[in-house]
């Protein structure tokens, strides 16, 4: 068990390339031997059975040697050596040349380079691929009689269409797990991308948007607003540098993060809240009036007031200011007046909300 975990944990470490090796090394043991078996039961020379047993020991060699170096591109790159100077063209010799089915073995590992080989060395063994098989091919033709036959007609349409059938199958193997991994790797790449987008949008203390997001979207929402009313929201949390001396950081972070809460639980899905300062935030409420807005406001100035704290002597409290946009003015007049009546909450006694003072 052990060991097939090994095994396991080796597999799933490696990228596609060396998954797909692994794969196929597994596979060829398996039709080498099944291959073996066949060729001896439909009749073909005793060299050819012999072949397809030495094949699968070679698939096994690399696959085990794989493994223990933890490595698939060194074994990967020799494999590839040995089936084309040696396998393939003893498998064109002793099983009719053209007229037998290594030619599909030849496609298939054409088909195998591409997908395993690192791109440099790619070139190299293709030339040697034409190579081999131009060989093989001016042998068959000058030598015909170096070329070892089919003893029936019936052996070779058995052997062409068991292998022509086992390739095929191989391949689409090799296809499907193809897709499944780029479909898995299209996923991780969304799903990365989701979380960056996330990261940048949002405050990393509270959770809630941050500054840049946020004055962004009263921009775009400014420039789109035409019949619908939108208002905004600016508030600060009372005191703050006083918590943070009297009961430390740790608890000024709670007290934002739950302040964060607070709002975030009072406005809809279609609204926004930011953190746009250390202890300041800015709502911005979509098709809402300034009545609507103040109460929103008042119930979230309520709600952080008779909160409960870790810290029980300790109370919270905001200030804020409300104000409906104008869409004839520019973003930052409509931020100045805002921050205008927070001020005047502020300074008039403070845990309060002000949608009306003198501008």
């Amino acid at each position: 068990m052990k060991q097939l975990r090994f095994l396991k944990d080796v597999y799933l470490r490696v990228p596609l390339q060396g998954k797909i090796f692994y794969l196929l090394a597994t596979v060829g043991v398996l039709f080498s031997v099944f291959n073996g078996f066949f060729n001896l039961f439909i009749g073909l020379p005793i060299i050819t059975v012999i072949i397809s047993f030495i094949t699968g020991g070679g698939c096994l060699a690399a696959l085990i040697y794989s493994y223990r170096q933890k490595n698939y591109k060194g074994p990967a790159y020799a494999a590839f050596h040995v089936l084309i100077l040696f396998i393939l063209p003893f498998l064109w010799i002793t099983n009719s040349g053209s007229k037998g089915p290594t030619g599909f073995f030849y496609i298939f590992v054409l088909i195998l380079i591409g997908i395993i080989v690192d791109r440099p060395k790619i070139p190299f063994l293709l030339a040697l691929m034409v190579v081999t098989l131009a060989t093989l091919v001016y042998i068959e033709i000058k030598y015909p009689l170096w070329i070892v036959t089919y003893d029936s007609r019936m052996a070779q349409i058995l052997d062409m269409a068991v292998s022509a059938f086992m390739v095929g199958i191989i391949t689409l193997g090799i296809l499907l797990r193809l897709m499944k991994e780029y479909n898995l790797r299209i996923k991780e790449l969304n799903d990365m991308h989701s979380k960056l987008y996330e990261l940048s949008i949002t405050d990393e203390l509270t959770g809630v948007f941050n500054r840049r997001f946020i004055m962004k979207e009263l921009e775009t929402h400014l420039d789109m607003q035409k019949k619908s009313t939108m208002s905004l929201i600016m508030l600060d949390i009372d005191n703050f540098k006083n918590i943070n001396d009297t009961f430390g950081h740790q608890i000024g972070d709670e007290v934002i993060k739950g302040t964060s809460r607070i709002l975030a639980g009072h406005v809809r899905h279609t609204d926004y809240v930011g953190r746009i300062g250390g202890e300041e935030f800015l709502v911005l409420l979509k098709d809402a009036s300034l009545e609507d807005a103040l109460s929103r406001a008042e119930s979230m100035r309520l709600a952080l007031e008779n909160l409960t704290w870790s810290l029980s002597p300790l109370k919270v409290t905001i200030s804020g200011g409300v104000y409906q946009c104008n869409p004839m003015e520019t973003m930052d007049e409509i931020l100045e007046k805002v921050d205008k009546h927070l001020y005047h909450a502020k300074s008039n006694g403070k845990n309060k909300i002000i949608a009306d003072c003198p501008l």
